[in-house]
């Protein structure tokens, strides 16, 4: 059965991460259901294969948290499965040891973190955190990259004020002209 957790928080304002997390104990999803709830995580959690891979196809998910024990077919585990399904997942591996076997293709082509069964809630928060970061990050530099080829050269100006950025449309317009700019300014404000 799949459970949809939907209780909000204050704690990532903002962004829901959209959460799958596949674990066969109950006590390990329920703690994970609770931590990660608590962080403003929009949650789906299963103990079987199918709802997981359900789940996949009807949702999109950010995360995942895995047991790394369950295998789709010998030698196939659900966390390559996912990693082909949805690319740019992190994947998280629940693990009961010490010592952590990810092989080099998981790696390879997702995020892959391990944490052990015996988690804390701030080992949880560190990774949705990170993971929000990256997120963040990876927006603000395609809104450089779209900036940069609406200039349609290699540098790039950030204005974060509505006048700034109203002054380097206005120069960005006329740069395609023969029009003089004159530029005004208070003395010492890098007008020349």
């Amino acid at each position: 059965m799949v459970e949809l957790a939907e209780r909000t928080s204050a704690s990532l304002p903002g962004y829901r991460p959209r959460v799958l997390v596949v674990e066969r104990e109950a006590r390990v999803r329920a703690a994970l259901s609770r931590c990660l709830q608590d962080l403003n995580c929009a949650v789906v959690i299963t103990a079987a294969i199918e709802d997981a891979l359900d789940a996949v196809e009807h949702r999109s998910f950010d995360l995942a948290f895995v047991d790394p024990s369950i295998e789709i077919e010998p030698g196939r585990d659900l966390g390559s499965r996912l990693l082909d399904e949805l690319p740019g997942l992190t994947l998280v591996l629940i693990t009961s040891c010490t010592t952590f076997g990810t092989s080099l293709s998981e790696r390879m082509r997702g995020s892959c973190e391990h944490i052990p069964a015996a988690f804390t809630p701030g080992q949880i928060k560190h990774i949705v955190e990170r993971f929000c970061e990256q997120r963040l990050l990876r927006l603000r530099l395609a809104e450089i990259e779209r900036r940069t080829r609406v200039f349609g050269n290699d540098s790039v100006l950030i204005a974060e004020s509505a006048a700034m950025r109203a002054a380097l449309e206005s120069a960005a317009s006329a740069a395609g002209s023969d029009a003089v700019v004159v530029l005004c300014g208070e003395r010492g404000t890098g007008r020349a």
